[in-house]
């Protein structure tokens, strides 16, 4: 060992450059990883935003927030949801089971708004996000 460290001292120019050559040898190694290595995260999530012009947080609640609940509640997967309620906006958070594609959430989703829109307050606009 007291040789490898006298040696390495001596030339300290050719540790260098090996320092170089393999800092540059990894960069090109994790470069060259396949794509496949990295899988893509897809979180089942999506929000179901109203907004309803001049509307109070108790109206916004009982009769737009409680309403998405219930008709979202009964949809297969769902694990949880939560709603937020603020004067003229309302906000309906919904999880599913994983597994669930960003495109069945949306779909499921719209499925439920629709058919839960008639009884929503009349310039009640209601919106997916996922």
């Amino acid at each position: 060992m007291f040789r490898m460290s006298r040696l390495s001292l001596a030339n300290r120019s050719v540790v260098a450059l090996l320092t170089v050559i393999l800092a540059l040898f990894g960069l090109i190694s994790v470069s060259q990883l396949k794509q496949e290595l990295f899988p893509s995260l897809e979180f089942p999530q999506a929000a179901v935003v109203t907004s309803y012009p001049g509307a109070s947080p108790e109206v916004m609640d009982v009769q737009v927030s409680r309403v998405l609940e219930s008709a979202i509640g009964s949809l297969d997967g769902v694990t949880t949801t939560s709603s937020t309620s603020q004067s003229s906006l309302s906000t309906v958070r919904v999880t599913f089971d994983f597994g669930t594609t960003s495109a069945k959430v949306t779909e499921l989703l719209n499925n439920a708004v629709d058919s839960v829109k008639s009884t929503l307050p009349q310039g009640a606009s209601p919106k997916v996000f996922s």
